[in-house]
């Protein structure tokens, strides 16, 4: 493969390997990127890139003249709402169309950009907090443009990749900063041995230049306008103020981009480019900024990417000063504010040396010459190919490499020779006898990548043309697996906490390197399947995590999809309550296959998941105003327990404000999850407390009695609970604590019950000669071997019995009942009634 393209928010590019080279390809004669923005015209055709971003902001402006968005034909930032069921509707076109479509025209866009070659497979880049819906729409995407053979790789990694090719490097660690238009991942990747390897990743897929971009237009230009005319009614209409912002927006980008550049920056609308205020004058722009009114306005949604990014740093036991440099990547890190805000507060060296707007698809371009193309090349004057099978490792830091090659099984030949040679012609093997046993080749390396032809002769020496054209090997860098962004697991009930929560499949943690496999045992199915009746469905519910918690509630998470296993899937009757191991498999795009073993039945279930469907998005102002008032209404509830919760109260409010604020929505609604997530954290926290508490006064409580009545017995007993309360509070394993509170008060109330048998002592020698017993000899006996068992601490059931005893010899009078008691059982109650 040899197509890298970065499908960014709001810039696109596509870089193609050349003789180990990688090489943009221009859009528009000089550009290396264009705006990921189409444009359907009256005439309904489809216009992509710059022709498109023009018409953008013209239409923006346009329709502040009538304030209507009825005839919206030009879209972008459409990236932001992947793999939901969010549409666009073009007046022209008379049609809705999904994030994944548009961005389909845009990847056709660019493949038009290369004359001299079919692209039918290509590296696509993604954020690398994409959840696997929105990776799965990528795809979707990269399909509808015609990309037959489609692999994607997350942005840091990509970016990571270009840097690390020519970088001269020791072994440490780096991070990516991509702050992109829409996006911001940041990454860690440690260096060893010319090994690059991602090992832990954070980010905001609703933090980019878009933020920014708004941020100025709500604080420095509609107040401008507020100033200057009136505009009160305007803001006041959802409709007309969401018109108003669109088409500030196209100013703010240019305050954004200047900003980097100049200390002050002029800004000036063309004569009737915008609409009338609500007194009938026509508004204008005509103002001025200095570069640091920009900042500041600027600077927070800059510390929002700082902050994520001194957390990762922090999570992973790290220091500014351990990180070696600081690697930039998107359109926004131009500017110096971002640059010196790192400095400053991660203290280590910012690198700009690579382009921040291409390094993304250059390095997706790389990583495409490691993959094996899965298209067979045809040959072009019509001579069959030999089919061959060649095996390298396609990154490495050795300055050789064995190549294996052999014939296909299927390959009429019987042998021939083959020789490898390298494409700038420096280097050439020897002719080596191929047959389907097949044979090696070392080939010698130099640093960077090395692009070898594969030629193949028959026994006379004739060339023949192969299905294997050539092979690249990355010298001095090996490239590591890319990291699992998110804990994936599946929806359970749990008896603790009686609810389904999210449980983590093991193997399949954050972090794991991809592709990875994980493994649930032990659970139980939770209905029957009977061959052959589809109406029988078992459904197993997957979800991603990025801050799990035990005992969250499944819902609170990114659902992924459900496998559903139907009577149809199975040979025989599994029966409600069997046992049912699961096996997940996450390839290097995170498409992932299930396999299902009832181990009783011995029956293997195994399924593709479908993560094609869409998040629904189009309810979501109801959702979102119903979940902030049910958030509010709990933390009151916690609240009135005692629990401090005012951290989670301005965070929320933020989130209110969010809502308020024309935000998008699924950011609001993923916000809202996150803040459910702290409040069911906080609340397990302040239960957990308590039972630790509680336990605590058991145990205190019992070792009182034990000073009293226990023995050693009992002592040993008491230590032993001791233990496993302290363990199971280090642990915080509340179900563990819950038992071991059982099992310190039944001991208590036990031990406790020897206060009774002592109680009921003191009463029968106090009142040994002052009441007519049935049988005073025996009653002494009783009452003596009683003391004698107080006295060497028997068990509480030898001296319930003889209490028992001395009772039913008690004058029937001197009862508090008149009725004689019918059992020993009944007589002891009595006594303490």
């Amino acid at each position: 493969m040899k197509y890298g393209i970065d499908l960014g928010t709001t810039n696109s590019s596509i870089c193609r390997m050349e003789h180990g080279t990688p090489v943009m390809i221009k859009v528009e004669v000089t550009d290396d990127t264009m705006p990921s923005c189409v444009f359907f015209n009256k005439k309904k055709n489809i216009i992509v890139g710059h022709a498109a971003y023009r018409s953008m902001k013209s239409e923006r402006k346009r329709a502040t003249l009538t304030w209507s968005q009825a005839a919206t034909n030009s879209f972008i930032e459409f990236k932001r709402t992947m793999g939901t069921d969010t549409t666009y509707h073009s007046s022209n076109m008379d049609a809705d169309y999904y994030s994944e479509e548009l961005s389909a025209e845009v990847l056709k866009a660019l493949k038009g950009y290369v004359t001299d070659d079919v692209v039918r497979e290509a590296v696509v880049t993604v954020p690398a907090k994409f959840t696997v819906n929105q990776k799965t729409a990528t795809m979707k995407a990269a399909a509808l443009a015609g990309i037959e053979h489609c692999e994607l790789i997350q942005e840091p990694v990509a970016a990571a990749i270009a840097y690390g090719l020519h970088c001269n490097r020791g072994d440490g660690y780096w991070m990516v900063f991509d702050f992109g238009g829409g996006t911001f991942d940041a990454a860690l990747i440690r260096i060893q041995n010319g090994i690059i390897q991602v090992f832990d990743t954070a980010g905001d897929n609703y933090l980019g230049g878009k933020n920014i971009d708004y941020a100025i237009v709500d604080q420095l230009l509609i107040p401008y306008l507020s100033e200057n005319y009136a505009i009160e009614n305007i803001l006041a209409s959802e409709t007309r103020k969401e018109v108003l912002r669109n088409a500030m927006k196209t100013y703010a980008e240019e305050l954004k981009n200047m900003s980097s550049f100049h200390q002050q920056v002029d800004l000036m609308s063309n004569v009737g480019e915008l609409g009338e205020d609500d007194e009938g004058e026509e508004m204008e722009l005509d103002l001025s900024f200095t570069q640091k009114q920009i900042f500041d306005v600027m600077r927070p949604s800059f510390q929002r990417a700082v902050d994520i990014s001194k957390q990762l740093i922090e999570r992973n036991n790290l220091t500014g000063d351990k990180i070696e440099k600081i690697v930039l990547v998107g359109g926004p890190t131009f500017s110096p504010l971002i640059r010196e805000m790192l400095a400053e507060q991660i203290e280590c060296q910012v690198d700009a040396s690579i382009n921040p707007m291409t390094a993304v698809s250059v390095g997706a371009s790389i990583y495409a010459s490691t993959l094996d193309s899965t298209i067979k090349s045809e040959s072009s004057n019509g001579v069959s190919q030999v089919a061959l099978q060649i095996g390298y490792e396609s990154t490495t830091v050795e300055s050789t490499e064995w190549v294996t090659v052999k014939l296909e099984k299927s390959e009429m030949r019987d042998s021939v020779m083959v020789q490898l040679k390298s494409e700038d012609g420096s280097w050439l093997s020897e002719k080596v006898a191929v047959d389907k046993v097949g044979n090696v080749i070392e080939v010698s390396l130099k640093r960077g990548i090395n692009v070898f032809t594969v030629e193949v002769y028959d026994e006379d020496g004739n060339y023949i043309p192969s299905d294997y054209p050539s092979i690249s090997i990355m010298n001095g860098t090996k490239i590591g697996s890319a990291p699992l962004p998110y804990n994936i697991g599946i929806s359970v009930w749990d008896t603790r906490f009686s609810k389904a929560v999210f449980l983590p499949i093991r193997g399949l943690e954050k972090n794991q390197l991809l592709p990875a496999s994980g493994y649930v045992s032990g659970e139980k199915t939770m209905c029957s399947l009977r061959p052959g009746m589809s109406c029988d469905r078992l459904s197993i519910p997957i979800y991603q995590a990025d801050d799990y918690r035990e005992g969250t509630s499944s819902a609170l998470y990114e659902y992924v999809a459900d496998v559903v296993l139907t009577g149809d899937d199975v040979d025989k009757h599994i029966a409600k309550d069997s046992e049912v191991d699961v096996t997940l498999r996450v390839d290097s795009s995170e498409m992932m296959e299930m396999e299902i073993y009832f181990p009783q039945q011995d029956v293997t279930v195994t399924k593709k998941l479908d993560t094609s469907r869409r998040q629904s998005v189009s309810d979501a102002n109801n959702r979102i105003e119903s979940d902030l008032r049910s958030a509010e209404e709990t933390l009151k509830m916690i609240k009135a327990k005692g629990v401090n919760v005012s951290d989670i109260e301005r965070t929320l409010k933020a989130v209110r404000i969010e809502s308020e604020n024309d935000m998008e929505r699924k950011m609001v609604l993923e916000h809202i999850k996150e803040v459910y997530r702290r409040i069911e954290e906080r609340y397990l926290l302040a239960e957990r407390t308590e039972l630790e508490k509680e336990t605590k006064s058991w145990l205190d409580q019992l070792k009182r009695h034990q000073m009293q009545y226990g023995n050693e017995e009992s002592a040993r007993d008491i230590q032993e609970m001791e233990r496993d309360m302290k363990l199971a509070m280090f642990h915080n394993d509340m179900e563990g604590l819950k038992m071991v509170q059982d099992r310190i008060s039944s001991y208590d109330v036990a031990m406790a019950r020897m206060d009774h048998i002592r109680y009921a002592y003191d009463k029968f020698v106090r009142e040994f000669n002052l009441v007519q017993w049935l049988d005073k000899e025996q009653a002494r006996e009783h009452l003596n071997k009683l003391g004698q068992l107080l006295k060497s601490k028997a068990s509480y059931e030898e001296m319930r019995a003889e209490v028992s005893s001395l009772w039913m010899l008690y004058p029937a009078e001197k009862k508090d009942k008149p009725e004689a008691p019918t059992s020993d059982t009944d007589a002891f109650n009595l006594l303490f009634h």
